[in-house]
C-alpha cells in the first residue's frame, strides 16, 4: 500500500514540479522548458498504467497463493 501512495506522489507531484518550475527554465533554455512543457501532462498517464500493471500483478499473487492453499487444505480434509 505504501508503495501505492508514493508512486501517486510522484505521479501527481512531478508534473505539478516541472509545470511550476518552466519559467525559471525558459530563462535559461527555452527548448528545454518547451519539451518539458509538452511531455509533463503525460507524465501521469504512464505512470498510472505502470502503477495499475503492479497493482493486478501484485493481487494475482496473493489470490494465488491462498487458491493453492485452499486447495491443499480441501485434499487433506477429504483424505482424512
Amino acid at each position: 500500500m505504501k508503495k501505492h501512495i508514493l508512486h501517486m506522489l510522484i505521479c501527481c507531484g512531478f508534473p505539478i514540479l516541472i509545470i511550476g518550475s518552466l519559467p525559471l527554465i525558459a530563462r535559461y533554455s527555452p527548448w528545454i522548458s518547451l519539451i518539458l512543457g509538452f511531455i509533463a501532462p503525460f507524465i501521469c498517464p504512464i505512470m498510472m498504467i505502470g502503477m495499475m500493471f503492479m497493482m493486478f500483478k501484485s493481487k494475482g499473487k496473493k489470490e494465488k497463493s491462498s487458491c493453492c492453499d485452499n486447495k491443499e487444505n480441501e485434499t487433506s480434509e477429504m483424505l482424512n
